[in-house]
């Protein structure tokens, strides 16, 4: 199983997302952890550790949504962040699952295969600014409706 990290959220980022990847390949060699952020951060943090150079997968993100951004806006804005492309990969079935430890405006979304989303977890704040967007249950992320064909890339 391929799973999508976003190593450029939460405290002490992206050392713990190196760890807690080499960890769990250790753990179950079936989990393959994709790494998403910025690769010379991610590189130094594998040095650090005395990882060889392929020991995980790395996607290059140039961009990095900081804790204190408003979550919507910065998703909506900045294209080439790391939460941004492990969502195209998502879509692209690239990967099978993702997970983050980022800014806690961030909203985890479940889409039917129809692109109807039909839940939403998140904070208050973020939920009820997505409502602005249509990123809300019942909304439709379809390539007819937004114009593209992954709700991961539908927010650009």
């Amino acid at each position: 199983m391929r799973i999508g990290i976003d190593a450029m959220g939460g405290d002490y980022a992206p050392l713990e997302a190196v760890k807690g990847s080499v960890a769990a390949r250790q753990q179950d060699p079936q989990i393959i952890p994709v790494l998403f952020g910025q690769k010379d951060q991610i590189e130094a943090c594998m040095r650090e550790l005395g990882l060889p150079e392929d020991a995980l997968e790395i996607v290059h993100a140039s961009e990095v949504i900081e804790m204190g951004e408003h979550a919507t806006k910065a998703i909506a804005h900045k294209k080439n962040s790391s939460i941004n492309i492990a969502y195209r990969y998502l879509a692209e079935k690239q990967i099978d699952a993702f997970i983050g430890a980022g800014n806690t405006g961030a909203m985890l979304v479940l889409a039917d295969n129809e692109g109807v989303l039909v839940e939403t977890i998140g904070d208050k704040r973020t939920l009820y600014e997505g409502m602005d967007i249509h990123l809300a249950v019942g909304g439709k992320w379809t390539e007819d409706v937004v114009g593209t064909n992954g709700i991961g890339t539908a927010l650009f």
